[in-house]
């Protein structure tokens, strides 16, 4: 059964890579959850996307720039009219998370947890050795991908731990996808899903990789990807997903 992975949580209705939208995703029925990581310039892993906050809180500027404390003074729901009423409720809701936090949560939830490095624009240096660490010191290694654009990074964590299982992040349609990650200790090929066609999803499965899609949140393109029978299905509209998935099961 193809797994449905909430796209920086349920951020089709949600303040993106927050826990209210983790927990949102979970609660419509996604058993995996995406995220994305930026060292802090006390270099602690926080969840975000832009390596700048502008966009997604009342902050400005670089994440590399600021302290956890520091970030922690910052509404990560801006975006959100009814951010107050979740302030009220929690004052963790808005703020942003380290990946320690998220990690500690998913101990009393099950799924996947999808970490992005998105180290392909600044390097910061020491974010793949962080990162492994507290997945070791959490014991999630069953549970943890790591995906990347920058394909050194995922060779990095394979030395460093060669269980963590790792995921090639790629734009471009590329020859012979299952050749270059079998070649390069790659676990999993993480293509857009406008890519994907028979013939590179044999030559994934001819060498024992299995497809991630990137993002898609039509229900067509949903259902001509559940039809392929994927590994996951990335999606910012889990709940549509799982709809559709469970639709086409108790149809079959």
């Amino acid at each position: 059964m193809t797994i449905i992975s909430a796209h920086r949580g349920f951020s089709a209705k949600f303040p993106e890579n927050t826990l209210i939208a983790f927990q949102k995703a979970i609660e419509v029925g996604a058993d995996s959850i995406e995220i994305d990581v930026h060292l802090t310039k006390d270099n602690i892993p926080v969840i975000c996307h832009d390596e700048r906050i502008n966009r997604t809180s009342d902050g400005e500027g670089y994440i590399k720039d600021f302290t956890v404390e520091e970030l922690k003074q910052f509404n990560f729901c801006i975006s959100f009219s009814d951010y107050l009423e979740w302030a009220e409720k929690d004052d963790q809701y808005i703020r942003i998370m380290t990946l320690e936090e998220l990690l500690i949560w998913s101990l009393n939830h099950n799924f996947i947890l999808n970490i992005e490095l998105k180290n392909n624009v600044l390097a910061y240096k020491g974010l793949e050795e962080t990162v492994v660490k507290l997945i070791n010191q959490y014991q999630l290694h069953k549970r943890v991908l790591i995906s990347s654009f920058n394909h050194y990074s995922l060779q990095k964590v394979k030395q460093l731990d060669k269980n963590i299982k790792v995921g090639a992040i790629e734009f471009s349609n590329i020859i012979n996808p299952g050749d270059y990650c079998h070649k390069n200790g790659i676990d999993y090929y993480h293509p857009n899903y406008e890519s994907i066609d028979e013939n590179n999803i044999q030559n994934c499965y001819d060498n024992n990789i299995q497809i991630v899609s990137g993002v898609v949140d039509s229900p067509e393109r949903i259902k001509d990807l559940l039809a392929l029978n994927l590994y996951i299905i990335t999606t910012n509209q889990p709940e549509l997903a799982y709809s559709i998935r469970e639709f086409n099961r108790t149809k079959d």
